[in-house]
Formats: C-alpha cells, structure tokens, sequence
C-alpha cells in the first residue's frame, strides 16, 4: 500500500468515463479517461502531464442506464506519472460530490 492509499478517506471505486481536462490557468483542452472515483477525488489518465500542485478543471461525459451524465468538477493534482503517451494523474477534488450538486455521478458511486 502506498502512502496516497493509506491517507484516502473515501473508497474509489472503478469508474469509466470520457474527460475534457484544462488547466485552470490555461486554454488548451486535453483528452483523458476516468479510472477510479471517490466523493474526494479521481484517478484518470490525460494525454497531457500536468505536475503535482497543478488546478485542473475536469468536464465528466458518461452513459449510464441509457443516460448521458455530464458534470465539471475542479481539483488540484496530488499525485502524477508520465506515461508513454500521457500522464496518470490522482487529483483531489475542492469539494467533495454531494448528492445536491454531483446527483448522477453520486448514484453511480453509490450502485458501485
């Protein structure tokens, strides 16, 4: 178990969706996939490498019971790792998902 492991409050649990990433300072849009989600942050890949400290705005698009779920959720970046074609990126969200604001995607972490 690494350290981030240790430290997480919320469980993560897997989670699949497209992403649109940008740095909050920046105007460029990045690509990227979901891996896991928790109320407090997510795990993703992005075809960018953005460094630990980095604000980051994340727009999430997924199908889910014949539903399109969209949401933006805006974070700081914990944790990265380049890969070959991007980057792994752990990010720690400002607020954690509430049912009143992040509706679907609590339900879809909730049915995990």
């Amino acid at each position: 178990m690494n350290d981030w492991q240790e430290k997480r409050r919320y469980v993560r649990v897997p989670f699949s969706a497209k992403l649109t990433i940008m740095s909050v300072s920046g105007k460029q849009v990045y690509r990227g996939n979901s891996i896991n989600l928790s109320r407090g942050g997510i795990g993703l890949y992005c075809e960018k490498f953005f460094p630990t400290g980095a604000r980051l705005v994340i727009q999430v698009e997924m199908h889910h019971k014949g539903k399109v779920i969209k949401d933006q959720l805006t974070g700081i970046v914990r944790w990265a790792e380049i890969e070959q074609d991007g980057a792994i990126l752990g990010v720690e969200f400002d607020e954690l998902l509430n049912p009143t604001k992040n509706h679907d995607l609590c339900n879809v972490l909730d049915l995990k």
